[in-house]
């Protein structure tokens, strides 16, 4: 700032190195050095003019979450504006317009609970709700599934330690939770359900075997991730996913700096595992006993709300997420095998002897990681100990030699395992098939810009990742943003911004890039790290701003200037690493072994192809073929910062911050985003999105086809009302250019509308709705009627029939008639006089209930395989599997029915009608509870119960008061059903005395036969009507012999 517009008193900004931008107030002025008091007035500090901002009162408000409101636009008024909403106002999230600016809170945060998830999934606005991952995850879901977009892409980046993968778990989740509310079956659910609750125990297991403390991170992915989840657009459920790594890093296998730990599962296991389970490993200690996990002196870490975790627990939760992810117990311990034997490897010491050849001096650790391996140790000994071997020499290896080929093994090994474990991740999540309307949202949680006091190979590769994403985000926010306008003929101010195109290029040339010359010094068999070093300083002296060369002449170390920072980086080893080769004998070695799993860990491919890559090439072709398929996608970015280097809530180091905001872009993002239209719709997609809402002279143009005047003409007069700043559109040849905020508001009146027609058709709706009720009121009430009738009967019939038998059989006939209202009297009768107890009875009625359902359930599902047009011989393989029911076949997943000999015609066809079955279910089951008519039927329900309760109260108290004068009970009960209950007509008639055959011959003369009667229900089978039968059986008494030959012309009903 020139000192001409700054005065003594005046509020600024200033800038110091190593402290950053901080607020104070200017003392004294001489010259270009400018005296500032800080802002708590404690300190004065000199700095020069140009390091002065001045300070303008109101240019934010920190309770605007949307950052492009900074009238101010200058890091520093930028970084107090986050500041303040970081530190007083406890808010995590920001916005830069359609990008989401996430600080990393090192706690838990209030606003992360399900109840505040539960307002952004119901809100029909969600860009209302204060800013949120969750609404980056719910803008992606509404593009593939409601809008009808292309896939979706979320790139997720920053520092290490900014909170990328806590952002990603956030967005997996709301995902799945999402995905869950739109299920309306049982079988979505469960694949809704199956597929989050993999994804969730995936988490904890990759994190165990990917992830180790950092001096900058306690929580460090130390590979890349990216997570597709595919969604079924037409009914918005999830079915599936994939995940694809990028470059573990091997090296922590062998050793760690200073504060840092090795992969976080040996530290869980240790602490974990029993003491029996130990010993069965071959005697495991713990972790300050061994050296490859004791380098770097550090033996704990810190969780999210920065307390120390318990290794032990996190070892149960890994084993659970194993089981949960489909890992078989068996491959479970050979996991825990391999592991051990890595420990136990890297405890070998190597010695040499008088003829300078290589010798294990603590063989016990060697013998243990073979007995663990299951493979032979003098076979493997020899990979270490032999350098090479013909049949004339054999070459021994040095002290040296051996210790590299040990370490090589161990990383290849772990590197393999790693792997394994991740294509078990992917088979748990696979969707069962990708059909056309299945579309995905991409994941990107990848290493973030590492800068350490030594930094390696590993650093080199992790930094170019994050300068190929920062390109792309170049690209994709300010280079095709210019290219875009240019094609639609619009003319915006050109925005400068910090292109890293030449530093890619730094990397990437052939044949002189970083990598291509790594790669041909690793390719050469004399190749030394030295000399690729010597090389790239004789080429790149001078050609390039971002190339540093060191003050060092010694040859093992370069610079590069990053956009995130200065990094320089130590060559000592880079062509090893690089070569990444393991000798023949070590695959060898290891596919000898007796354990299936272990013996296919390590793949010798690529070398039996002769197409062996370097650890550089395969990662350039990883990254291309990210951004091949980053650019098919519509992308949205979360830009994660790091507020303090001390993981500690609720403080903000102001340098550390401002360069984060500086190298990602932050400020010409938001001066590109402002003065620009980031909402960009085709013409005719647009006019059709807002057909609704369309004044009726619109509309008219909008039908003669000429979309960009509708378009305009429909902006124009909106224009007018909401009074936008003006120009709020720019009509380009094939699209319109909007600003956010008119997007917002046309989007709100779109929902406003809708609303308002669903009220219009809540008359018509409510009307059929009423309709819909009575009739299934009157419906449920002849049901009901008719039961009572049939259970009437049932029990008139017992009375009839019990003639003969003791009276207390006659009680169980009754008590079992209740229970099982549906079964034929004669049935009842014949188990009454068989039976020796209740109990019996009882369970003889039960075995001849179940084998009727069983009959009914074996029909059906017979019908569904016809209907399937299922092959007879498939249906004979479920029967002779006891697979005969609906329920059944229902539990068989996709692999299952195909190896019963389904076809995937069959497949398809049996799905799609057990869906279609569930669906009808589900469809009445919402439908009774949208009109309320749910607890009308549970309500029926009780009123029978307790109707048929109060009956036989009122019959067994009627049948005690006639018993009791002297008649006998048998003879009692048949009169007294036979008079439906009426005391007096009953003892009359016992007085007169009875003819117990005519009354028997009235009964069934009069019987009135119903649907219910299995009889009645069998001979409609038979293709007669219902009329018919009801009269046959009446006719003839309730004979279903003479009922068959009356129906079927055998003879006529008198």
């Amino acid at each position: 700032m020139s000192s001409e517009h700054i005065a003594v008193n005046q509020e600024v900004y200033y800038f110091e190195p190593q402290i950053g931008w901080s607020r104070g107030t200017i003392q004294k002025i001489k010259g270009n050095s400018i005296s500032v008091v800080s802002e708590d007035g404690e300190k004065i500090k000199v700095v020069p003019s140009e390091h002065i901002h001045g300070y303008i009162l109101d240019a934010y408000n920190p309770d605007d979450p949307n950052l492009f409101n900074v009238s101010d636009l200058h890091v520093a008024t930028l970084l107090y504006c986050i500041k303040e909403r970081f530190e007083e106002k406890k808010q995590q999230y920001s916005l830069m317009g359609e990008m989401l600016l996430s600080v990393n809170p090192f706690q838990v945060m209030h606003f992360n609970s399900n109840q505040e998830r539960r307002k952004y999934m119901s809100s029909p606005d969600f860009h209302k709700l204060p800013p949120h991952i969750w609404q980056v995850s719910h803008k992606a879901y509404n593009a593939i599934v409601n809008l009808g977009l292309n896939n979706q892409s979320i790139i997720i980046s920053g520092e290490s330690g900014s909170g990328k993968t806590e952002n990603t778990k956030s967005l997996i989740s709301y995902l799945g939770q999402i995905s869950r509310e739109h299920s309306d079956t049982a079988a979505q659910r469960s694949i809704a359900d199956r597929i989050d609750d993999s994804l969730t125990w995936s988490n904890p297991v990759m994190e165990s075997f990917g992830n180790a403390r950092t001096v900058r991170n306690d929580n460090s992915s130390r590979f890349g991730k990216y997570i597709k989840l595919y969604f079924d657009t037409s009914t918005g459920i999830l079915i599936g996913g994939e995940v694809v790594t990028y470059l573990l890093e091997k090296s922590r296998i062998i050793a760690q700096s200073e504060g840092e730990r090795n992969y976080h599962i040996f530290y869980e296991m240790l602490a974990g595992l029993s003491i029996a389970e130990k010993q069965s490993l071959g005697g495991l200690k713990n972790a300050k006993d061994y050296r490859c996990l004791s380098g770097g002196d550090t033996f704990t870490r810190r969780g999210v709300d920065g307390t120390t975790i318990n290794d032990a627990e996190e070892f149960m939760r890994v084993r659970r997420g194993m089981k949960n992810i489909g890992i078989p117990d068996q491959i479970v311990n050979c996991i825990f095998r391999v592991l051990a034997s890595i420990l136990f490897m890297m405890e070998v010491k190597f010695e040499m002897d008088d003829n300078d050849q290589a010798y294990i001096v603590n063989e016990k650790f060697f013998l243990k990681a073979c007995t663990l391996l299951r493979i032979d140790s003098e076979l493997l000994s020899n990979c270490f100990l032999v350098k090479s071997k013909s049949n004339l020499v054999t070459i021994y290896s040095s002290k040296v030699e051996a210790e590299f080929c040990r370490n090589a093994f161990c990383k290849g090994f772990y590197l393999g395992l790693f792997d394994r474990i991740v294509e078990f991740v992917n088979k748990s999540i696979k969707p069962e098939e990708i059909s056309v309307n299945c579309k995905y949202i991409g994941l990107l949680d990848i290493f973030g810009f590492e800068n350490f006091e030594k930094n390696s190979f590993e650093q080199l590769c992790i930094n170019f990742a994050n300068e190929t994403l920062q390109n792309y985000y170049n690209k994709n926010t300010f280079i095709n943003d210019e290219e875009e306008c240019e094609r639609e003929g619009i003319e915006l101010p050109k925005v400068i911004f910090p292109d890293n195109t030449e530093c890619i290029r730094l990397f990437k040339e052939s044949p002189n890039g970083i990598f291509p010359m790594i790669n041909e010094e690793s390719n050469f068999k004399g190749g030394t790290s030295n000399r690729f070093t010597s090389n790239l300083w004789r080429y790149w002296k001078g050609r390039s701003p971002y190339f540093v060369l060191p003050k060092s002449t010694i040859p093992n170390q370069f610079g590069i200037k990053h956009y995130a920072a200065f990094v320089n980086y130590n060559t000592e080893g880079w062509t090893e690493k690089n070569s990444d080769s393991l000798k023949e004998t070590m695959y060898e070695a290891l596919a000898s072994s007796n354990d299936e799993f272990i013996a296919t860990l390590l793949s010798n491919e690529e070398a039996q192809s002769g197409k062996k890559k370097t650890i550089a090439t395969r990662f350039q072709t990883q990254l291309d073929e990210l951004c091949i398929s980053l650019e098919s996608t519509d992308t949205q970015f979360i830009r994660c910062i790091k507020p303090n280097m001390q993981a500690r809530p609720d403080l903000m180091e102001n340098y550390l911050v401002s360069s984060q905001l500086e190298s990602a872009g932050v400020l010409q993002t938001i001066s590109l985003k402002r003065q620009g239209y980031p909402v960009r719709r085709p013409l005719e997609h647009f006019c059709c999105y807002f057909f609704l809402v369309m004044p009726p002279k619109v509309v008219q143009t909008f039908k003669s086809g000429n979309y960009s005047q509708a378009c305009k003409e429909f902006l124009s007069h909106n224009e007018r009302i909401y009074r936008w700043k003006t120009p709020s559109f720019v009509m380009g040849k094939t699209k319109v250019f909007l600003r956010a905020e008119v997007w917002s508001d046309l989007q709100r009146l779109v929902v406003r509308r809708r609303v308002q027609l669903i009220k219009r058709c809540k008359w018509y709706l409510s009307r059929w709705a009423k309709k819909y009720l009575e009739r299934k009121r009157a419906e449920r009430a002849k049901r009901i009627a008719e039961l009572k009738r049939f259970r009437e009967e049932c029990e008139a019939k017992a009375a009839l029939c019990a003639h003969g038998l003791p009276g207390e059989r006659i009680m169980w006939v009754e008590d079992i008639s209740n229970l099982f209202p549906l079964m034929d009297i004669d049935i009842l009768l014949d188990v009454a006089a068989d039976a020796d107890t209740y109990e019996r009875a009882l369970a003889m009625v039960s075995s001849i209930q179940e084998q009727c359902v069983d009959k009914r359930e074996t029909s059906a599902f017979i019908n569904l395989m016809m209907s399937a047009k299922v092959r007879p011989k498939v249906v004979n393989a479920f029967l002779g599997s006891d697979i005969n029911s609906v329920a059944s076949i229902c539990r068989i997943t996709v692999g299952e029915l195909r190896s019963y000999g389904c076809s995937e015609a069959e497949v398809a066809a049996i799905t799609k009608k057990l869906n279609e079955k569930e669906l009808q279910l589900e469809c009445i089951e919402k439908l009774s509870y949208a009109i309320g008519t749910h607890e009308e039927y549970e309500a029926a329900e009780a009123l029978r119960e307790m109707e048929v309760q109060r009956l036989q109260r009122d019959f067994e108290a009627k049948v005690t008061a006639i018993v009791a004068i002297g008649f006998s009970e048998a003879d009692t009960r048949l009169v007294l059903a036979h008079y439906d209950g009426n005391v007096e007509r009953a003892v009359a008639r016992l007085f007169r005395g009875i003819n117990r055959k005519k009354i028997q011959q009235h009964v069934c003369k009069h019987k009135n036969y119903t649907t219910a009667d299995p009889n009645v229900q069998h001979l409609i089978a038979m293709g007669a009507s219902k009329q018919d039968v009801k009269a046959a059986l009446r006719a003839m008494d309730g004979n279903v012999d003479e009922a068959v030959k009356v129906l079927f012309g055998l003879t006529c009903v008198p």
